[in-house]
């Protein structure tokens, strides 16, 4: 068989071009949990607020009215709480609270109406003078565990003089929820390893990547970005 001569230019051999750097596997992904709303939450470490706090959550929105609150944060009957109630409005635990915006926009009320377009839309709470010493101990339902919000959250961070004291991307494919910026981790209660699942992000929304059925709705479910 007759050697393979390399092609040449300016007498020097062509050698075959080497493949580039390689896209990094993570590139793009995340982990997403599904809360089932059927006793399952996040239990967190007592988180105390102080005045002119920021606490932000991002959530799914649901596809259409409920039928029963359910709380995406609390912290007990005087303290700290958020929920989505059946009337279709936010509701907050009384006297910690100045102002809420849901994607940017307040609409100037205490308890606005919350969207039912089934989107990922992010709820902002700046805390009122009142809010001294205030606490919160769940995600994803009231503080005995009950009320349990049916959905998707992440990105749960309270922000003191522009800094995030605790920050809970709530993408760890385990049990226990990191807090990235303070350390007081929590823990899935009721949880199971389907529950979590990986999704890939495009411009306009989050595809999963074969996602359990249930309790995601299908195996390549999306996220809608709002």
């Amino acid at each position: 068989m007759p050697k393979y001569e390399l092609p040449t230019r300016n007498n020097r051999p062509l050698y075959p071009l080497k493949s580039g750097p390689s896209i990094p596997s993570g590139a793009g992904l995340r982990y997403f949990r599904r809360n089932k709303g059927m006793g399952d939450y996040i239990s967190v470490p007592l988180l105390t607020l102080s005045a002119s706090d920021v606490v932000e959550i991002t959530f799914k929105a649901p596809d259409s009215a409920i039928n029963s609150n359910q709380f995406l944060y609390d912290g007990g009957i005087s303290d700290a709480g958020l929920l989505l109630n059946s009337s279709g409005r936010i509701n907050v635990r009384s006297g910690w609270v100045d102002s809420i915006y849901i994607d940017g926009v307040s609409s100037g009320e205490i308890n606005p109406i919350f969207p039912t377009d089934g989107k990922l839309h992010a709820i902002k709470v700046f805390t009122s003078a009142g809010a001294e010493g205030f606490t919160i101990t769940n995600l994803c339902s009231d503080s005995t565990g009950n009320n349990n919000y049916s959905g998707v959250i992440f990105d749960f961070k309270i922000t003191r003089a522009e800094k995030a004291i605790h920050l809970y991307p709530i993408s760890d494919n385990a049990t226990t929820i990191r807090d990235i910026a303070g350390g007081k981790d929590g823990t899935i209660i009721g949880g199971s390893a389907g529950d979590w699942g990986l999704f890939q992000e495009h411009p306009t929304l989050w595809k999963g990547q074969g996602l359990t059925v249930p309790p995601w709705d299908s195996v390549s479910q999306e996220l809608i970005k709002a």
